[in-house]
């Protein structure tokens, strides 16, 4: 389970555009909004195994992401997320949602988990205060512009676009989500991860972020299949409040 949430958390998102001029160039090639006070809520169905059996209960679930607070800097900008879709990757009853940390450096996006809100706190300091040099624990996540064919994060020699995130299909359509009003249809792109034991996938929509989030393990039992219901935009007012690193 260790190695699966290592090889997804290489899974998808990015940075909150318009939050400084300074970082407009930055934010406005990111694919995914993280401003301060962004929400998405995913609704699907999660599979998991009992403990002990090979009993497989399945439950539709109601799930929360939300860009709690964003450190910004010169060189980097990174978003403290509390909830982030993979966490769906090994489903457990009642699980809570937790932290991490997605913090983006020039093109490139990484993910770093954190115990809680003040470890996740104290990475996004961090990072944001030393960019070139982030801990050995973090994964690439994401790099943009995302382009069909692309690869990153694992082997990407491999013939077979296994063991790395690999941009599977771009197409163009419709989205409809309440809190997002599209003037015009949507350029969408498949990334997966695949490998002999499992394979995760996400739809991201440019200017979205994930609309849709699936993991699935080929032995024991275990899976989440989630779309994307509600988007959440901040305020103006809550955009500008956020914290801004001493650079």
């Amino acid at each position: 389970m260790l190695t699966l949430r290592i090889n997804f958390f290489l899974i998808a998102f990015v940075f909150g555009c318009g939050l400084t001029h300074a970082l407009a160039d930055l934010s406005s090639a990111c694919p995914i909004p993280l401003e301060k006070g962004t929400q998405w809520t995913y609704k699907g169905q999660v599979e998991w195994t009992l403990v002990g059996s090979a009993k497989v209960k399945s439950r539709n679930i109601r799930w929360v992401t939300e860009v709690v607070d964003t450190v910004i800097g010169t060189d980097a900008h990174a978003a403290i997320i509390r909830g982030f879709p993979d966490e769906l990757a090994w489903y457990e009853p009642d699980r809570l949602p937790g932290f991490c940390v997605v913090f983006s450096v020039s093109n490139r996006v990484y993910r770093i988990g954190a115990e809680n809100e003040k470890e996740a706190r104290d990475f996004a300091q961090n990072v944001v205060g030393n960019p070139n040099h982030f801990s050995s624990s973090a994964i690439e996540l994401l790099i943009f512009p995302l382009a069909e064919g692309a690869k990153w994060g694992g082997d990407t020699n491999r013939d077979d676009n296994y063991y790395c995130w690999h941009v599977e299909q771009k197409r163009i359509e419709k989205i409809s989500v309440k809190g997002f009003s599209p003037a015009q249809s949507n350029d969408v792109f498949t990334v997966a991860f695949h490998t002999m034991p499992d394979h995760q996938m996400m739809d991201i929509a440019p200017g979205l972020g994930i609309t849709r989030y699936v993991y699935v393990h080929h032995g024991t039992v275990a899976s989440a299949d989630m779309r994307l219901v509600s988007f959440k935009r901040p305020t103006e007012t809550a955009i500008n409040s956020a914290t801004a690193h001493p650079h």
